[in-house]
């Protein structure tokens, strides 16, 4: 036997080996060792809550922040699993239909495109499993999802017919293939899909073999689109060329070593046992699936999906919950409890689902304890001398924890306790006893025990002791804050992310001096109608419409000023990068030198565009505005040209007027793009910004939309409720922040900031 051989050998025992492994271990049984997972939510604790999460880059980041999120997510819970949705191919195409990522043949045929794409596989999984406190957390990962679109034109996705052009993907690489194939490729051919299949399954499994590689022997499953059958479910599908047919067999991706399982989809019975369990019966694989919330996602009630993805069979490894935002669609299959009242967002199907489904009740009951806080100040203190102590606790639980029920999120028979150390005691003669029944706490709601507290000591703290306040709510939630300084403090004026009317928040004002408040409300995303906040039985009202970028002042007294935010300016990172130490953002490489974020504008709307800068060496400035979006349907996009040479070798600033198109509403962005001509000299840029028009820098008084005056701050804390007439975001997350302060303050800030300010 010669060594070629014998290593041949080898290496089929190996495999051999290990797929007899991996299907012991799968008879033995998987079932549900992922268990309940999330495609994901805004907030940290929606996501940690659950048994698992997907990983999903291509729409989060691939970079640092995302570990950051999944190290919060395991704080919350350590238990919690990742699946990490590899998506490596951003970039590294040239098809507009792909959005310019890498297909199939882009991978085969253009140079460099394999590599690249395979280093980046193994960095995204290498990222997160190296990154987050917990490796064994990550339990597997997928190529892309709802394959073969993605990565291909999907050319079998619907009946061809002869005259027909070639799928886009495929007459892009047309000349590579015939070369390949030794003739044109012909949709009409059998053998060409096949061809085709064999080149899909070659592809994916060096792709898979990439992450079993770098996942160390983490589990590897194909998600393939469920629109989509293979020639399991059609041997003669590719035969007589019929239409949703992926010319391939299961077998032909899911191997001993490569690649695990596959992706399930619920839709009703017969797809479910159609597409999924024949397939796992037959090749006898792990899979995962989905539980859809919207109802056009299903041709069942949902209920009847969940049963579905319950099938206890060896390989089954859990589900997880796809959510969209919205309000009822009134479909036969809409979730039952989704009503025409109410919007109900991603964290609010989270929720709902996890709480009917026993998911993390305990994960949620522990880290929405009281939550407490010390208020006092010993510093300078002698002997015989008294210390006024306040002690905060808050309610952090609202009723979407708990079903919608008002009464499970009261934090009950509240009791405070607050323990001094040596040299300071609690004398019941002058002062609340150390421990305070406070009672029932509502959602979202505060309450405060105050103690005057004595000086018996030398005014100092001894080592290792502290002033420690804890809360007990029943049987069940505690928590405790400890302070060894002479003094700590409750913030007030901090600013608040509000997501939905009716949130509800405290406003501390344990040490402010007495003022005519003042506050901020600037909205993030979509149009806030007739924003309102209340304390007690006062309410001010402002009767209009905040738009993304404004910011809204009410107060002193009765008075309202409207000003206009930059929605992009010189503060973005990319722009951050080139600052150099005098904080001028110097360019002098290439044509385009530097581009903007894009952010969403209003058609028909006027925005002032200002630069400030100059031109060094010779230097050309040109800069660009380009709005796209959609207009009749159909994409449009629209430029404008500005500052043609207009900064010279001098510092100055320049400014001009630019028009949206009518463009479809919402669906409209702006992007800034700046350029230096023939690629000589450097351009010198100290500032920019792209705003509104219709709002002087000085801001517009709008006062005679204001009904109601701002109600006082009071002591120890003021509970603020914040109401609006629009939905929330889809995802949950903020659409606007709140924040109140002292107008003479802020004055005397503003004079320095004005001060040091760019040439404006």
């Amino acid at each position: 036997m010669s060594r070629r051989t014998m290593r041949s050998a080898v290496a089929l025992g190996v495999v051999l080996a290990f797929g007899m492994a991996t299907a012991a271990k799968t008879a033995e049984g998987s079932y549900w060792e992922w268990g309940w997972g999330t495609y994901g939510s805004k907030s940290a604790l929606d996501v940690a809550r659950y048994d698992w999460s997907l990983i999903n880059f291509g729409n989060v980041s691939a970079d640092e922040r995302t570990v950051l999120r999944c190290n919060e997510i395991l704080k919350i819970n350590p238990q919690h699993k990742f699946v990490v949705r590899i998506w490596p191919i951003m970039g590294k195409g040239d098809c507009k239909e792909n959005r310019h990522q890498a297909t199939l043949f882009h991978y085969l045929y253009k140079e460099g495109v394999r590599e690249k794409v395979l280093a980046e596989t193994r960095r995204q999984l290498r990222l997160v499993i190296d990154g987050v406190r917990l490796p064994q957390s990550v339990v597997g990962s997928t190529f892309l999802e709802e394959l073969p679109s993605h990565f291909t034109s999907s050319p079998f996705k619907s009946k061809w017919r002869p005259g027909d052009s070639l799928p886009w993907a495929i007459k892009r690489f047309e000349q590579e293939i015939a070369a390949e194939l030794g003739e044109p490729f012909d949709m009409a051919k059998p053998e060409h899909r096949l061809w085709w299949g064999s080149k899909y399954a070659q592809v994916l499994g060096e792709i898979h073999r990439a992450m079993k590689e770098a996942g160390e022997g983490r589990l590897v499953i194909y998600w393939q689109a469920t629109a989509f059958h293979t020639l399991d479910h059609d041997p003669e599908g590719a035969a007589l060329c019929k239409p949703r047919i992926v010319p391939i067999h299961y077998r032909d991706i899911v191997k001993p070593g490569v690649c695990d399982g596959i992706f399930g989809y619920p839709n009703n019975d017969k797809v479910w046992n159609r597409q999924t369990r024949a397939i796992v019966e037959k090749i006898h694989c792990r899979f995962f699936s989905q539980l859809s919330t919207p109802p056009f996602m299903r041709i069942a009630r949902f209920e009847q999906t969940v049963e579905l993805t319950r099938w206890h069979d060896p390989g089954n490894l859990g589900t997880f919950l796809y959510m969209q935002g919205g309000r009822s669609s009134k479909a036969w299959n809409e979730l039952p409890h989704v009503t025409e009242g109410r919007y109900w967002t991603i964290a609010d199907h989270a929720r709902k689902f996890a709480w009917d489904h026993k998911v993390g009740l305990d994960i949620v009951d522990r880290f929405l304890a009281p939550q407490t806080a010390l208020d006092y100040q010993a510093e300078n203190k002698r002997k015989g001398d008294f210390i006024h102590v306040w002690g905060q606790v808050r309610n952090p639980r609202d009723p979407s924890w708990y079903g919608g029920e008002t009464d499970r999120a009261v934090l009950r028979s509240v009791k405070l306790t607050l323990t001094v150390p040596d040299g300071f005691v609690i004398p019941l003669e002058n002062s609340a006893p150390p421990t305070v029944e406070l009672g029932n706490i509502p959602a979202k709601r505060c309450l405060a025990a105050d103690w005057w507290v004595r000086v018996s000591g030398d005014g100092t703290i001894p080592a290792g002791q502290a002033f420690r306040l804890t809360a007990v709510a029943g049987d069940s939630a505690r928590s405790a804050v400890s302070c060894r300084e002479l003094k700590s403090e409750i913030p007030s004026l901090r600013p608040h992310e509000i997501s939905r009317s009716g949130d509800t928040w405290v406003e501390p004002g344990y040490r402010l001096s007495p003022f005519q408040p003042t506050v901020e409300l600037t909205a993030r995303k979509g149009e806030i109608v007739f924003p309102s906040l209340e304390s007690g039985s006062r309410t001010v009202l402002y009767r209009h419409t905040l738009t993304p970028g404004t910011r809204l002042v009410i107060g002193p007294g009765y008075k309202a000023v409207l000003f206009s935010k930059p929605l992009v300016d010189h503060h973005n990172p990319g722009f951050a990068k080139q600052r150099n130490a005098t904080g001028m953002g110097v360019f002098s490489k290439g044509y385009p030198v530097h581009r903007s974020p894009r952010v969403r504008v209003r058609p028909g709307a006027e925005y002032r565009f200002r630069v400030t800068g100059e031109m060094v060496d010779g230097a050309i400035f040109h800069a660009l505005v380009m709005f796209t979006g959609k207009q009749g349907g159909k994409p449009a996009r629209k430029e404008k040209s500005c500052f043609y040479n207009a900064l010279r070798n001098n510092l100055k600033t320049v400014e001009t007027t630019v028009v949206s198109p009518d463009f479809s509403a919402g669906n409209m962005w702006v992007q800034l793009f700046f350029y230096c001509h023939n690629k000589q000299g450097a351009l010198h840029l100290k500032a920019f910004d792209f705003t509104a028009a219709d709002i002087p820098d000085s801001g517009l008084d709008v006062t005679s939309r204001l009904e109601g005056v701002l109600p006082k701050l009071e002591r120890p804390f003021t509970t603020w409720t914040y109401k609006d007439r629009s939905d929330p975001l889809p995802h949950g997350g903020a659409k606007l922040d709140i924040r109140f302060f002292n107008p003479a303050e802020a004055e005397t800030e503003a004079i320095k900031e004005r001060e040091g300010a760019d040439d404006f």
